[in-house]
């Protein structure tokens, strides 16, 4: 997290595309599904889930798009619309 935080204040682009077409959302989206989907994903506070959702919601505040789309990805909220997990 602090990584990030690091980031966003020395402005990267919370809108490029990698080399896959995702974006910093879309990416981030996928490292959150792989936490959250391990059998040893541990809900008994929510800090998971609230880190998690503190990540999405600094990205956005830094000017993230989550209707940003790529060549090849859907965008962010099309691709959360049906996560288990409220992640934003």
């Amino acid at each position: 997290y602090n990584l990030l935080k690091r980031m966003l204040n020395m402005k990267a682009d919370t809108n490029a595309i990698d080399n896959y077409g995702n974006n910093f959302l879309n990416r981030e989206l996928m490292d959150a599904r792989q936490m959250l989907n391990r059998p040893d994903a541990d809900f008994n506070d929510w800090i998971l889930l609230k880190q998690l959702r503190s990540v999405f919601s600094e990205l956005i505040k830094a000017g993230a798009d989550p209707n940003k789309r790529s060549e090849s990805r859907e965008s962010f909220a099309y691709n959360v619309r049906n996560e288990k997990y409220q992640l934003y």
